[in-house]
């Protein structure tokens, strides 16, 4: 794998943490296994590993492999008993006028050709989202996220449902297109999703410690200016 170690935030005899890029799949595509993926490449150098959660393709950021069996069940049941704590950061449209809200959403996945996440009070699985209000200017803002349940595209869908949809969202960003502007912050942007899991901490599957790792934020991000009103 090329510039692996670029990718990799921290690794012991237990699992690996890397920093994903934005555009490529963490594990193989189901309709297309020649697409490359973050997983098959890291065992081209680590030997077998084990997925113990997934990013979407488009988004960048902190992610856990495991190294042998048993790490991969003990931090599964992290995830499923959620003990485990992810921040991302997002960079959205919009301009809010609270400082935090939790977004409590029931969710459904997999709905219509385009296989969205979408809100179902009826048959939907119950989903928490912790916005945090960073910056605001010129129409977009920034916020730190906290997911508290584990849905496909659950920040994705729960922001655009707040009418903040994430810039370069091509599934839930309805209209970003119409506010780009010369006077945007974005002016500089590149064509991705400006979603970033910035943050994730856990307890280590051999001595119970608690730990977290931070995926530092792409230049993409760094790069807009934000004036704070």
């Amino acid at each position: 794998m090329k510039n692996h170690h670029n990718l990799i935030l921290f690794e012991d005899e237990d699992f690996i943490i890397v920093n994903k890029p934005a555009g490529l799949l963490c594990i193989a595509d189901g309709f297309n296994s020649d697409l490359p993926c973050l997983k098959k490449e890291l065992e081209h150098v680590f030997g077998r590993i084990w997925t113990v959660h997934r990013l979407d393709k488009a988004t960048s950021g902190v992610l856990i492999f495991a190294k042998n069996d048993c790490a991969h069940r003990i931090l599964n049941q992290q995830f499923e008993q959620h003990l485990v704590r992810k921040n991302y950061r997002a960079i959205c449209f919009g301009f809010p006028v609270w400082n935090q809200r939790v977004c409590e959403i029931p969710l459904r996945k997999n709905a219509g050709r385009r296989h969205r996440t979408v809100a179902d009070t009826l048959h939907g699985k119950q989903a928490l989202t912790r916005f945090v209000v960073l910056k605001r200017s010129l129409g977009f803002c920034e916020l730190d996220v906290f997911p508290l349940s584990g849905i496909t595209h659950q920040i994705r869908s729960h922001a655009a449902m707040l009418g903040l949809p994430i810039v370069g969202d091509d599934i839930y960003g309805f209209f970003q297109s119409r506010h780009k502007t010369a006077e945007s912050p974005l002016d500089k942007w590149e064509h991705r999703l400006y979603l970033h899991s910035l943050n994730i901490s856990f307890y280590h599957p051999r001595n119970n410690d608690l730990i977290d790792f931070t995926a530092p934020l792409p230049e993409s991000f760094q790069r807009i200016n934000f004036q704070n009103q």
